[in-house]
């Protein structure tokens, strides 16, 4: 065993700079003490901040006897003031969720699925309910609005992917981390989680043959494909939150405007971009991470643009097979936030 490893951080925390992380930590001997230099560290997104965090716990964990520290992260005030060096387990910093949100971020943060839980118990509603005025919170804080196109697509687009954690995922916490960038009119979200994964989740559908973790990650993109609502199913009769998997379908169809949606779970990693272009990339995680990127300049009117969505997806869906038993539920294509 080596007494020091210092080991130099990525230059960015970009999709590309999780990934170097992730090799830097994978390739490690074991040392005594692992000592993180920050001296290079420059452009950083949500959804690198959040992934460093897991991989980093996972490594601390992995080696319980070695002393870590970290040096020269003095210039790193925004990484700090978003609670990242408190996230990776370093004592400087505020701690995640510390920071007071302004109308250009949101810090690392984490949300209890039990809470979520309880108090959808408590006030007798659902749990998308509750997700709801999660996701209205998290928007009205980036668009400095509780209405208008921009809250209502953040709002859909958010209270959907924390749902799926929610409901499918077997997590714990669900964390998220946000940045806008006006001047850019882009805004991007990353919400992670440490449960079951994408493939498990939907492999409780007995109708879907799932190979990889890339092919679950391309299927659940699709519209009326879930882990949940499948022919055989039980299903309430009428409700408005039934699971009949369009809600990442439709929130990857809002990121397509101008933006982006990235899905990353087990091994893999999927992007559709603003172009159509579909990526497949090779992306290890425990858990599911998404990242969505808006261009806040071409969000059109938001109705519209779900109504034609949605009945995309439904035609998509009876041409792909149809797994689930009814269209998509009503919450998954409509912005409207309570149901009478």
């Amino acid at each position: 065993m080596i007494r020091t490893a210092t080991i130099q951080f990525p230059r960015t925390l970009v999709i590309k700079g999780a990934l170097e992380l992730d090799d830097l930590l994978e390739g490690q001997p074991p040392a005594e003490r692992f000592v993180f230099d920050f001296s290079g560290l420059g452009r950083t997104e949500p959804f690198g901040m959040l992934c460093a965090a897991v991989k980093m716990a996972r490594f601390i964990s992995a080696h319980p006897d070695s002393e870590i520290s970290a040096v020269n992260h003095s210039h790193c005030s925004y990484q700090s003031h978003m609670g990242f060096f408190r996230a990776l387990g370093f004592d400087f910093g505020k701690e995640p969720g510390a920071a007071q949100g302004s109308a250009n971020y949101l810090p690392i943060t984490s949300l209890s699925v039990e809470e979520i839980q309880n108090e959808a118990a408590e006030t007798y509603v659902h749990v998308g309910d509750v997700v709801t005025s999660h996701a209205q919170r998290i928007s009205e804080v980036l668009s400095q609005s509780d209405r208008g196109p921009v809250f209502e697509t953040l709002s859909f687009s958010i209270r959907e992917i924390i749902r799926n954690v929610v409901e499918h995922s077997a997590s714990e916490n669900v964390f998220f981390c946000a940045q806008h960038w006006p001047t850019r009119h882009e805004v991007q979200v990353a919400i992670l989680d440490t449960g079951i994964g994408v493939r498990a989740a939907l492999q409780r559908n007995p109708y879907l043959r799932i190979n990889s973790d890339l092919d679950a990650l391309k299927l659940c993109v699709m519209p009326g494909v879930s882990g949940r609502a499948f022919k055989g199913s039980r299903q309430p009769g009428y409700d408005q939150w039934q699971n009949s998997g369009y809600g990442l379908y439709m929130s990857c169809r809002l990121a397509a405007q101008g933006g982006d949606f990235s899905i990353f779970s087990g091994d893999a990693g999927f992007a559709v971009l603003p172009d159509g272009e579909h990526r497949d990339i090779t992306f290890p995680l425990t858990g599911t991470a998404v990242r969505l990127v808006l261009n806040t300049g071409r969000i059109s009117e938001l109705k519209s643009s779900l109504s034609r969505f949605a009945a995309e997806g439904r035609d998509m869906a009876q041409r792909f097979g149809g797994n689930a038993p009814s269209g998509a539920s009503v919450a998954s294509v409509t912005i409207r936030t309570r149901f009478r």
